[in-house]
């Protein structure tokens, strides 16, 4: 039963599909200059997205093995992982307030340095207690660091390119998910 409603909501949703606009660009209307991308910058904001979700997936892929070693139970792994996680979530809104008072660059920069610190923190923890505080200052770090990521490349991308450029740094986060 369940199958064939799913059969019929998508019967009844596939000529709205269908309906929808192809998606061509069509051409764009500016009155600057044809400017290219600077590809090195580019390359390094890439590669600083990537790295840092290498880093980021570090505790969901380490992080149970280094926490039975210090004795945690499975519930409270399950609560320090997602410290690190919920951290950066409740962080990256407060990008906002930042952006316009401080260089993204900076800002990009800062958050980095406070990942690296509370993997620090973490690495030197002998006990619970002594991971918690790195996973929470490494989630502030990670919470910084990839909307002033976001905000620096699309400053520095021009408008012509920015959707393909985005594109490019959705695809290093996935990479370094992976």
């Amino acid at each position: 039963m369940r199958r064939s409603a799913l059969y019929l909501i998508s019967l009844l949703l596939l000529p709205l599909v269908l309906r929808l606009p192809r998606g061509v660009p069509g051409p764009v209307q500016t009155d600057e200059a044809e400017e290219k991308p600077r590809w090195g910058t580019i390359a390094v904001i890439y590669l600083l997205a990537l790295a840092y979700m290498v880093v980021f997936y570090l505790m969901p892929a380490q992080g149970p093995f280094l926490l039975q070693f210090l004795g945690a139970s499975p519930a409270s792994t399950g609560l320090l992982l997602g410290v690190f996680t919920l951290t950066a979530a409740l962080t990256a809104p407060g990008y906002s307030g930042l952006a316009g008072r401080f260089d993204h660059r900076r800002v990009a920069g800062l958050g980095l340095l406070l990942l690296a610190a509370g993997w620090g923190v973490v690495s030197a923890g002998s006990s619970i207690s002594g991971v918690l505080p790195g996973l929470i200052v490494a989630g502030l770090g990670g919470g910084l660091a990839l909307p002033s990521l976001y905000t620096w490349l699309a400053e520095l991308t021009p408008r012509a390119w920015r959707g393909r450029i985005v594109a490019g740094m959705s695809s290093a986060i996935f990479l370094g998910q992976f």
